[in-house]
This record gives structure tokens, sequence and C-alpha cells, in this order.
């Protein structure tokens, strides 16, 4: 199979963060574009407008001859009528993340891994290479909050993009530059152990060209024991000193911060970026030492960084009215929440912070179920929600409440109401002046925010 040969791809499960971003680059590389999903969206309605035929479901009626190549998302199995019906008419399949090295393997590949912050840091390499006149391509799963753009195809020679490890396939990509921002227990349905699990990250690590490293987070301790055992030259960024790129006089500035950088014992200047939380410092701080490494100028790093306003779902300010304000984010990991949760008191010192909380899939509730439930410990109510599936069957046992059970085990204020729509009535007879309202989860809560906001406009 070659690109030239390759004139129609049918993508199964398009409206996907991942799959979305590589249906708009196949068409801007002038490819014929089709696909089907379960649910219909913004997305969908952006990728019909640009010219790509989209069905509603899965079935094998959608299929057409012509098509010559199919590629699926991870969330769809290999049962799926569409993926048997190109498997029986000897059409070429392909999982979505070896797709997406097709796409980026021949451009010097950026490639962003790890257990949380990839998108925001993905994103942030691509605001600093734009803002140095790079013209980067890039693909993430997510949305630009200014833009409401996932993927672009540029001229340039960066491709930079989100590696997804749930399932393996970023060992399909051949980076340039590899990050991993951190390590932690998950995908655990797929990889069966930790060790499987860290084995696939040090490979990742150990893969990049002999021209360009592996940029690992100092803070993880595995990471630190990547550097240690791979060939591939490898740098280390962090708040430690110890790192090669590092950062101190971190301030924040409410939604946002300002921080000195470093380079060894050699000071860059100060930035400021446009997200709130440390957290964020640091996913800026990877993101500044790729451009440094590739020799672009600091005051570009900075205007680019500064640019930066955020992902939709990464604590993406809603609305507010003049009692209470709502907030966005995809956080559905005991580390992400607590990091969300100290972003939030900075933005927000005075007034109670309300999370609601969606869980996301059994199986990651069965295995993380009581440090969801331990990671609320600053905030002034947690309502927990059922479980948003993500197209998994439910486990016996596990629900909610789980979490829930967990919180209060804890002595925190938690409610466990598991329809959205009852902990929508909830919030209108219980919110008080000056709350911060965050809806919080990788499933569909994030409904809740508007609807919430126009039931209680006047």
């Amino acid at each position: 199979m070659t690109a030239n040969s390759i004139k129609w791809i049918h993508m199964v499960g398009i409206a996907g963060a991942g799959m979305s971003g590589i249906a708009k680059v196949l068409l801007e590389q002038g490819k014929k574009v089709s696909g089907s999903d379960l649910q219909y969206s913004n997305t969908v309605e952006n990728l019909k407008q640009q010219g790509i035929t989209i069905y509603k479901g899965h079935s094998a009626s959608n299929m057409q001859s012509g098509i010559d190549l199919v590629v699926y998302s991870s969330a769809v199995p290999l049962d799926n009528e569409e993926v048997k019906w190109a498997i029986k008419n000897n059409i070429p399949v392909l999982k979505r993340g070896e797709m997406l090295a097709h796409l980026v393997n021949h451009k010097k590949t950026i490639a962003v891994a790890g257990a949380h912050g990839k998108t925001t840091t993905t994103a942030m390499v691509y605001s600093i290479l734009e803002a140095c006149g790079s013209d980067p391509s890039f693909i993430v799963g997510g949305e630009l909050q200014e833009s409401s753009v996932n993927a672009q195809l540029g001229k340039g020679d960066f491709f930079v993009v989100e590696a997804d490890e749930s399932d393996a396939t970023f060992l399909e990509l051949k980076p340039y530059i590899a990050v991993i921002t951190n390590i932690e227990d998950d995908h655990l349905d797929f990889y069966k152990s930790v060790e499987n699990l860290k084995k696939a990250f040090r490979q990742f690590a150990d893969s990049t060209d002999r021209d360009g490293f592996a940029l690992l987070y100092g803070g993880d301790e595995y990471n630190r024991y990547i550097k240690s055992c791979i060939s591939a030259r490898v740098i280390l960024y962090g708040e430690d000193e110890k790192c090669d790129y590092y950062f101190k006089n971190w301030l924040t500035t409410g939604n946002g911060s300002k921080f000195d950088v470093y380079h060894k014992n050699d000071y860059l200047g100060k930035v400021e970026i446009s997200v709130p939380g440390k957290h964020n410092a640091c996913n800026a701080l990877a993101a500044i030492a790729i451009a440094w490494e590739n020799d672009l100028p600091f005051s570009g790093i900075k205007k680019g960084i500064k640019n930066y306003s955020g992902m939709k779902r990464r604590f993406q300010i809603i609305g507010m009215n003049e009692k209470f304000s709502v907030v966005d984010d995809y956080a559905h990991h005991p580390t992400e929440i607590k990091a969300t949760i100290e972003a939030a008191r900075n933005y927000h010192p005075n007034g109670r912070i309300i999370v609601i909380f969606q869980p996301h899939r059994y199986s990651r509730t069965q295995l993380l179920g009581k440090q969801l439930g331990e990671a609320f410990n600053q905030v002034d109510k947690v309502i927990i929600s059922e479980i948003y599936s993500a197209g998994e069957k439910p486990l016996p046992g596990i629900t909610g409440e789980l979490v829930y059970k967990a919180a209060v085990e804890k002595g925190y204020p938690a409610v466990y109401i598991p329809a959205v729509q009852d902990i929508e009535d909830y919030l209108i007879d219980n919110i008080q002046e000056k709350d911060l309202i965050i809806t919080m989860g990788a499933g569909d809560i994030w409904k809740l925010g508007p609807s919430l906001l126009h039931k209680t406009s006047h």
C-alpha cells in the first residue's frame, strides 16, 4: 500500500478526537474521506461542512465499492459491521494509531505521550512553532479554544502529534522528538500489567531518531529510570534544578502564571502563560525546551506560549452569571483531578468550589475508584454521577457509588446523584453566591454546564 494509491479512506468512529484530526489532514492532502459514528456532534457537523460524507450509526450499507482503505477508532471492535465488510472485500484495515504513523513518519515528528498533560503539551508545542514561523502540521486530541481546530496540514518540516498509548499503537511512530509527560497505572485492560505499560513507554522513548531526542519529565521516577537504560539521547525537564530544563519563581496570575526558565545554569528568560496551574507551567516548559533545542528565538517562544489560550474541555470557562461561574474539565484520573482542583483554587480563591464528577469507564472505576474518591480533598462539595461507559459493558457491583463511598470515608463533603438531570435540579436548589461549578470527566458531563447557565439566567 502506497500513499499515492490510496484515494478514498473510510473512517469508522470518525467523530473521535484523534480520528477527526486525521480526517481533516487527509482531506487537506486531497484524499476523499467518508466516515460513520454513533454520535452526531459539532465535530461531525464541521467535517460535513468540509465535504466529508458521514453516516450516523455503523452498517455495511454505509460501505461502497471504490473505498481503498478503512481506518477504525480504538473504541470500535473488530466485529464492527463496516470493518468486517472491509476484511471480507480484501480492503486494507488500519487502527487509528497505525494511520497516524502513515501520515507523520516521513516528517520531523514531535510525538507527545504520557498519562496526563499530553493534549495541552502538544498544543503548546504547536503554538510556539507557529509563532516562530515554522508552519507545522499538527493533530491533537482536542480542539483549540480560540479556533475550534484540532488538526492542520502545514508546509514546514515539523509534525506535532498527540501519541496515544492506550492500545500501544504509539509504537508505530518514528519520532524525531519523543515526549513523555509522566507514566501512571492506566489502560491496564489492554496492557494487563504495569510492567508491560512501562516497557511500552521505554520502547517509545528509545525509538527516537538518532538526530533527535527523548524529552522526559524529570519528576517521574520511571522516566528517570528510562534515561538510565536507553541508547537515545535524553533531556529531562521539570521543577527540579537537576533537570536540563527547569523553572523557578512560579507565580500565579489567576487565569495563568509567570515563571523563570533555565537551561542547565543558563537563565533563558521570564515567560507568561494564559492557562492556570503549576502543572501547565510544566507542560509549557516541555514545549519551550523543544523549541530551544531547535534553535528557535526566545522572543518567538515567549509569544507563542502566551498566545496559547487553552483547549476545549481543559479548564474551559463555559460561562458565568451574577451568581456563579462554570468551568469544564476533562480530568478523569486522580492525578488530573488534583491538578485541576489546585488550578481552580488559584483561579477562584474566594468562594466555594463544587465539582460534578462523572467517572469514566467501568474498568477504570474498578481499578481506581478509591483513588478517585480520595482526590477531592480541596473542594467544598463533590457530586458523583453514574459512570460514563465509553462503550464498555457494565461490571457487576461497579457504579459511581464506589467513588462516592471513598470520598465519604475520607470525610469529604460528597453527594451521590446517579442521573445528570437530578444533579442539575440539585444545583439549582443549592447554588450560592460566588460558587465555581466544575463539570469534570471524559464523558458527556460537559453538557450540564451550558444547560445550568441557561436555566438560571434571567
